[in-house]
């Protein structure tokens, strides 16, 4: 019982450690990095408004990660300092000694699944609705200094905006990566935003239009018309309402199903979201139980080639199995509640392979 608690309490400190060192780490570089592709055409200011957000969607991946690192390094020094084989020795079966730390693995599952619930669809939704809100105050607010606004694919400017009416304004369209566009300009327009769809319509008058322009050398085409719409897409920064399925609660996602209206495609996509939920909050026990045996089998020594084995397992098998899983259940070629699953599965069967070579030992 004093080994146990032991045990307990080194797995729970370690995880501890990792994971404030990982959240530390994650929080402080990915959305400089991989949010300032996505959000680099609203602002820095933005990335920085968006981070406590953020930090509930690393957490669901960094808990899985912490776990499994906590008991490689644990159940290592365990196994270099001899006390596995003292244990074997004293006729303590390795069951009772790993079993109670299987009681974290369950509840940092629960948290998971009580936070895959509730609070990141509450986060994908409060970060859609700061960047409505930012991309509103860009466009709709008179007393805005830049003038110049970069969206994906589109560059706009103008020189003034007054009464819901911009003045001078101009859209140009890029139509691939070697400098081609198409360029609008109209002595007037007004734009209206449209978050539901997730799109800008310009309505422009007096309009003059230079399609198809290489910077290089070629000469524009120019055409001249009395107005124009154009609608910009806002997909690329953020999901239509009735799209955005990791922004919707358990109970919007059920009513979506209830609906008559929902076509079979959005029913299979509905369901995976909804089971995915569930299956993730399984990661922390299954990441403890493959952690551990690789902990135990490490030698002395070598607790960083376990950890590399253990992440090798995460990054090329889990992982990878989870998205493959969540693509052949939106799409039905396996039904949704057992592709979600095809991971945790998998990763079972090679956790029970590995406690079954270390009980053997």
């Amino acid at each position: 019982m004093i080994l146990q608690r032991y045990i307990t309490k080194e797995l729970s400190s370690a995880f501890v450690l990792i994971c404030s060192v990982l959240v530390g780490v994650v929080t402080l570089t990915v959305p400089f990095f991989q949010f300032h592709r996505k959000y680099s055409h609203i602002g820095l200011d933005f990335l920085v408004s968006i981070v406590p957000y953020f930090i509930p969607l690393a957490i669901i991946y960094i808990i899985p990660i912490a776990i499994l690192v906590a008991s490689v390094f644990v159940f290592g020094r365990l196994s270099e300092n001899n006390e596995i084989i003292a244990i074997k020795a004293s006729g303590l079966h390795l069951g009772r000694v790993i079993s109670p730390v299987f009681l974290l693995g369950i509840f940092l599952g629960i948290i998971m699944v009580i936070m895959n619930i509730s609070f990141i669809p509450y986060c994908y939704a409060q970060t859609r609705n700061l960047t409505i809100l930012v991309l509103k105050s860009r466009f709709l607010s008179p007393n805005v200094s830049v003038r110049n606004i970069k969206l994906p694919g589109y560059r706009i400017s103008y020189d003034d905006f007054k009464g819901g009416v911009f003045t001078n304004i101009s859209i140009a369209k890029f139509l691939d990566e070697k400098n081609s566009y198409d360029l609008v300009k109209a002595a007037t327009g007004t734009v209206d935003f449209d978050e539901q769809n997730a799109n800008l319509s310009f309505n422009l008058q007096q309009v003059i239009k230079e399609s198809e322009t290489d910077w290089a050398a070629k000469e524009p085409k120019i055409g001249t018309s009395d107005s124009l719409k154009i609608v910009v897409d806002l997909t690329p920064i953020f999901a239509p309402r009735k799209k955005n399925l990791p922004a919707m609660s358990n109970s919007q996602l059920n009513q979506m199903i209830k609906n008559k209206e929902t076509d079979r495609f959005r029913l299979w996509q509905i369901q995976t979201e909804k089971h995915k939920r569930f299956s993730l909050g399984l990661a922390p026990l299954i990441f403890l139980l493959i952690g551990a045996p690789v902990g135990i089998l490490t030698r002395k020594g070598s607790k960083v080639a376990g950890v590399g084995l253990s992440f090798l397992i995460v990054a090329v098998g889990y992982y990878p199995l989870v998205m493959f899983g969540n693509f052949i259940g939106a799409h039905n070629y396996v039904p949704p509640y057992l592709a979600v699953w095809l991971a945790n599965s998998v990763s079972l069967i090679i956790a029970g392979i590995l406690l079954y070579v270390v009980f053997r030992r």
